[in-house]
């Protein structure tokens, strides 16, 4: 059997969906609590949208065309996969600036973990022009991109009140 780019977004939407289940679970203990229970929804609207970010990409690589994966590298990243998928996460939170701080941490390590992939997929110099690596690469993209919005969101809400601290 062979592995392919559709096979490690399926590894990705994985872990977004348990991200998905972290949030809620926030959501439902801190349900009389409105700012967190809105940020709840706001981060669970987040993770449908990159939900639908990596479904669309599998609708744009057909499977008959994607490109193989080394098994050996495959089983590496899944091993990865499935050990940050087994990490626990302290989901208590006492106000909103601790959840954006949650949330950006997390998300840091998502993005610590497609690095980690993303460097493994490198065997050789013509490996970067892969539509697997490069795929990886927007993925990784997308990612920083939310991770730098969620640092905007509590610099400007909270810098103000001089409780960020760097």
């Amino acid at each position: 059997m062979s592995y392919n780019v559709i096979d490690l977004l399926d590894k990705a939407i994985a872990i977004t969906i348990k991200r998905k289940e972290m949030y809620e679970v926030i959501e439902k203990e801190h349900c009389d609590f409105p700012p967190i229970k809105v940020m709840s929804k706001v981060f669970i609207k987040g993770i449908n949208k990159t939900i639908d970010y990596y479904e669309n990409i599998k609708k744009e690589i057909p499977n008959e065309d994607a490109e193989e994966i080394n098994f050996a590298i495959y089983d590496k990243m899944s091993f990865l996969i499935n050990e940050f998928n087994r990490r626990m996460y302290d989901l208590k939170i006492n106000n909103v600036e601790e959840y954006i701080r949650f949330s950006i941490n997390l998300e840091k390590d998502v993005l610590g973990l497609l690095l980690d992939i993303k460097g493994r997929l490198i065997i050789q110099k013509d490996d970067v022009n892969t539509q697997i690596y490069t795929t990886l690469c927007d993925i990784i993209e997308n990612k920083a991109n939310q991770i730098k919005m969620l640092e905007d969101v509590l610099k400007k809400t909270y810098s103000q009140k001089g409780s960020v601290s760097k």
